[in-house]
């Protein structure tokens, strides 16, 4: 009966001394919290705000109360946008953000995931119903938002919808935003560059706590650089005509490169039951990454050596022990620390794999016990499951060389996980695209990592395209930047560089022979040199 005292207890047990209360405005709640927070923060009545929303109630009387409306999924599934998309499901959330004033965030050394440029707000008016939405009144929160982050709606790269899955709400949704984003067509108008999608599909509608689902998803998506899928979407509502509009529904997990001079923007929709509409626009804090900045768990290497392979069996069997004590998990995290700064000298045997928790790591140490027993004889050795083992060092005094391939070597989505995971391989397409766009031709990521489709003929089509030699060389060019400076980055050294064909330029680069910017430049020229003719009667 009384919701603000959870705001209360939060500011009791914290010792906060600013305001405290619980705001309402449906399914846009977390979104208004934010607003609310935001005048705190630029008013300077606080130095920080903690804002978000809690709706954990998926209570019988709470499935009654939605089953009046005929929003329910009969296919239980929440497909936004979808051609069989039939309706939503409810679910529960706790999202909470902490907010600065950026200049305190950056004094205080904070991590800082995105920026809030602006904020807009609105209501439907006079309607239908409480709960039918208007797209008028969602025109208005956008337009109001975009004035206020002072910027062209055009360099949002990334939409996080309110995207319920409703018959209703998802056109006239759609509709609005379409409108919006259409409004400044021109001669050069790009369609689908706007990855369009909702988080409901994978947690459901946590009705008060849906903004602050999608808010998380598109802050997390700034920091990390990437487009996160929408599930559930096999094809797109032939009604909405997406192809035609600005947008493209994202169902894959890509990597968000750059392709022009703005910062990585993205915008964020929330509305609730009795017309209020909330969009906020977001900006990522910086263009790239120099520090580690991954959040998710990463799988640890673990490397072990004795100076004979007996020895190396019985470090294994010490190590295995060690890792079923009650005081495992203090042995697993010295164990991983132990592989990182580990020097083998080169007489001795040594055993390595990677593993992602320490229930594997146990796995993979069985393993390699028991082959260890049976072949402690053999010079070499490795398991299917990614054991590797020698009882010597590899001589490094060899010499190596590093081969860069030609054009027939590129395909789609080549890099993706690279691409995704490592700046370096993202700032050589984005260099790529950059010197592209000096002669307004487009961009190479474009090509190599392109939009979701949904048939056969679409899929070869973007196959095809990325074949042709104007679009395969720039392409091959910026893979084997990134993918070279990986391995430098880890240590590698080559004593002798060569390149079939387009390959040589690459090895020109890789011997230092070019910068990087006279190396793409090149690249450009040989391409536009090299490319099909506009006229296919041409003389050639």
């Amino acid at each position: 009966m009384l919701g603000n005292v959870i705001a209360g207890r939060i500011a009791n047990r914290l010792d906060l001394g600013g305001i405290n209360c619980v705001v309402d405005a449906a399914c846009a709640s977390s979104l208004s919290a934010v607003r609310m927070a935001l005048s705190e923060l630029t008013e300077y009545r606080s130095d920080m705000m903690i804002t978000g929303c809690v709706d954990t109630d998926n209570s019988i009387f709470m499935y009654m109360s939605f089953s009046k409306t005929p929003a329910f999924s009969k296919r239980e599934k929440i497909a936004p946008f979808d051609a069989d998309s039939d309706g939503m499901l409810i679910g529960e959330g706790i999202g909470m953000m902490v907010l600065k004033r950026l200049e305190d965030a950056k004094r205080d050394g904070d991590r800082v995931y995105a920026v809030i440029k602006g904020i807009g707000a609105s209501s439907d008016g006079k309607y239908k119903s409480i709960y039918a939405p208007r797209s008028s009144g969602q025109i208005t929160a956008l337009n109001r938002a975009y004035e206020d982050a002072d910027f062209s709606p055009e360099t949002v790269g990334l939409l996080e919808a309110h995207g319920t899955g409703t018959v209703a709400g998802d056109p006239t949704e759609f509709t609005a935003l379409n409108e919006f984003f259409s409004k400044n067509k021109h001669k050069n108008f790009r369609k689908q560059h706007i990855a369009l999608g909702s988080v409901k599909s994978q947690v459901g509608h946590t009705k008060s706590a849906a903004g602050a689902a999608s808010l998380i998803k598109a802050a997390l998506a700034l920091h990390h650089k990437i487009l996160p899928p929408t599930i559930n979407i096999n094809q797109p509502n032939p009604k909405l005509q997406i192809e035609v509009s600005p947008f493209n529904l994202n169902t894959e997990t890509r990597p968000w490169i750059k392709e022009h001079s703005a910062p990585r923007r993205a915008g964020v929709s929330s509305f609730g039951f009795g017309g209020t509409n909330y969009h906020v626009v977001l900006e990522e804090y910086e263009g790239e990454h120099h520090k580690p900045y991954r959040l998710h768990h990463v799988p640890a290497s673990i490397l072990l050596h004795a100076p004979t392979p007996a020895e190396l069996l019985s470090r294994c069997l010490n190590v295995r022990s060690q890792l079923k004590s009650d005081s495992k998990q203090k042995y697993y995290r010295e164990l991983i620390d132990y592989s990182k700064s580990l020097e083998i000298p080169p007489t001795s045997a040594r055993v390595g794999f990677v593993a992602d928790s320490l229930a594997e790591a146990l796995q993979l140490l069985q393993i390699t016990i028991e082959t260890l027993k049976t072949q402690n004889q053999v010079e070499s050795w490795e398991h299917p499951q990614g054991i590797y083992y020698r009882n010597t060092g590899i001589d490094s005094q060899g010499k190596v060389v590093a081969l860069f391939s030609g054009q027939g070597s590129q395909h789609v989505e080549m890099g993706k996980e690279l691409t995704i995971n490592f700046p370096q391989m993202r700032q050589a397409f984005e260099t790529m695209n950059n010197i592209l766009g000096q002669d307004k031709l487009s961009p190479i990521s474009s090509l190599v990592f392109p939009n979701p489709v949904f048939n056969k003929a679409q899929k070869d089509a973007q196959i095809a395209a990325l074949r042709q030699t104007e679009n395969a060389q720039p392409a091959i060019a910026a893979f084997s930047v990134g993918l070279y400076k990986i391995l430098q980055q880890c240590g590698f050294k080559a004593d002798f560089t060569a390149g079939h064909s387009f390959g040589e330029l690459a090895a020109l680069w890789c011997a230092s022979v070019l910068n990087d910017e006279d190396y793409f430049s090149l690249v450009k020229a040989r391409l536009q040199a090299m490319a099909s003719p506009k006229d296919t009667n041409i003389d050639t």
